[in-house]
């Protein structure tokens, strides 16, 4: 009644929902009130298939037809309309080379068609067909969570919704707690909660908890898990662990493999000298491509390649295919572009600003001299967060204090930092960084504590947030390496 309407208002006003986003969420409500439709009435496939035929669409509106014509077909049509036969074979054995030979005449590209085809059988899946081989009715909704989890959160929570909504709509138990893991686990592109994994896994390994190899497949999903937002997760990890876990990656071939998720100009000048001369050269053939049309080069992109030992053999690729350097890079590398008689275009600094400790109530990394030179306790440093709004941003901060003040005040120190606070002081900060900066915190303040409940932590962490976690039998079964 009323009192629902207002529910509804007050949650849609709290949750800040912009009126595009309201007319997004009415059309998605209608849509669902209409999803099981299609096993009621019959469309006129007949008339999709000749638009299909006749129509001067473009392939992606050809693909749309396509597919309410497939699922038109296979509901409501016989086996003697086009393509009903090649497509229940290909929803039986996955084989669509008899489907996508009937497909060539309709003048779709393979691309556009494979959409179509495939989003036909999903389509069919969500309205309960197929019977007790329907992937909605054959396991229960945490396992198919799970299964789709290493796909990204967007997938998984699709997924999700067709599962529950056919249930529903057969009337079906359903164990809607797991639904909790959809909103719990990594979420997809924004998520910044692991955003200091990498240093949390080489404190576990270094507690002879983990091994490098299960570290660096943690990261290497997780990487594939989100799509994009941490890339540089995993260089993070190389470069902190040094030359030696390099030289291993590259002894083992899995440095160069095309799932790996580094980008190895990403790596330091030290790690980057590791590297045969032929995976720099092929990664600069691919920076000459990425900038064809301007062949310009910003100095920002290439400074770890350019301060280590291959500057002259990058200098002279781009010099033989007259490309250009623009923008601003560290006094080292435009020294050291120009001592090779490369040109560059440098972009002017901004005007110097007069510092100001502590500027806008937050804390920045020029503010770490001032915090030196003024003596300033820790306890009172930590209760900044940075411009993004982090608690415990910088790991610095703890590295020059003296040991023993640390441990004394640990405690203090570590509680002041978890509650930052932002936007005047009305708000607790983010704790992005807590999940590596906390264990590495306790390790600088050279506290004896228990790694492996900790560890237990972070596994938890994994459980919830449905990132993988090797299972504990892997975990036996391999050798610590370092």
């Amino acid at each position: 009644g009323a009192n629902r309407e207002e529910l509804a208002e007050k949650f849609v006003m709290d949750s800040m929902y912009g009126n595009h986003q309201y007319d997004s969420m009415v059309r998605t409500l209608e849509s669902e009130f209409v999803f099981f439709d299609y096993l009621k009435n019959s469309v006129p496939h007949g008339d999709i298939l000749d638009e299909i035929k006749s129509s001067e669409a473009g392939s992606l509106s050809k693909s749309d037809l396509l597919k309410e014509y497939l699922v038109g077909v296979s509901i409501h049509g016989s086996e003697s309309d086009t393509l009903r036969n090649e497509f229940d074979i290909y929803c039986d054995t996955s084989n669509s080379s008899l489907l996508m030979a009937k497909l060539r005449d309709f003048n779709i590209e393979d691309f556009y068609v494979e959409r179509a085809v495939s989003g036909a059988q999903y389509k069919l899946q969500e309205l309960g067909m197929h019977g007790e081989k329907n992937v909605f009715r054959s396991t229960d909704l945490m396992s198919i969570i799970v299964k789709h989890a290493p796909t990204g959160s967007f997938e998984a929570a699709t997924i999700a919704q067709s599962y529950i909504r056919l249930a529903n709509y057969e009337d079906r138990v359903v164990d809607i707690n797991s639904i909790n893991y959809i909103w719990a686990m990594y979420a997809q592109r924004k998520d910044y909660s692991v955003h200091t994994l990498d240093t949390a896994l080489i404190l576990f390994e270094e507690a002879g908890l983990l091994s490098e190899s299960e570290s660096i497949e943690i990261l290497n999903r997780l990487i594939d898990q989100s799509e994009k937002g941490i890339r540089l997760l995993l260089s993070s990890y190389i470069n902190t662990k040094g030359v030696e876990c390099t030289n291993r990656l590259i002894e083992t071939g899995k440095l160069f493999e095309s799932d790996f998720n580094v980008d190895i100009f990403n790596l330091s000048p030290q790690n980057i000298n590791c590297l045969p001369e032929r995976h720099v050269f092929l990664r600069m053939m691919k920076e000459l491509y990425y900038h064809r049309y301007t062949k310009s080069l910003e100095i920002s992109e290439l400074e770890s390649v350019l301060l280590s030992d291959y500057c002259k053999n990058v200098v002279e690729i781009l010099r033989a295919n007259d490309y250009s350097f623009n923008g601003s890079g560290s006094t080292e590398v435009v020294a050291k572009i120009k001592s090779f008689g490369m040109k560059v275009s440098e972009t002017p600094d901004d005007a110097e600003k007069e510092y100001v400790p502590f500027e806008n109530g937050y804390i920045h990394d020029t503010d770490i001299a001032h915090i030196r030179e003024k003596n300033i306790p820790l306890n009172e440093c930590v209760k900044y967060a940075d411009g993004w709004h982090s608690c415990m941003p910088f790991l610095t901060l703890f590295e020059m204090q003296d040991a023993s003040l640390l441990k004394e005040n640990c405690l203090e120190i570590l509680h002041n930092a978890i509650f930052a606070r932002v936007v005047d002081r009305r708000y607790i900060g983010n704790w992005h960084n807590l999940i590596g900066y906390i264990p590495e915190f306790l390790r600088i303040c050279g506290i004896d504590i228990d790694w492996k409940r900790m560890f237990e932590i972070l596994k938890t962490f994994f459980e919830y947030s449905l990132i993988y976690y090797p299972t504990q039998q892997d975990c036996i079964s391999e050798v610590n390496v370092l």
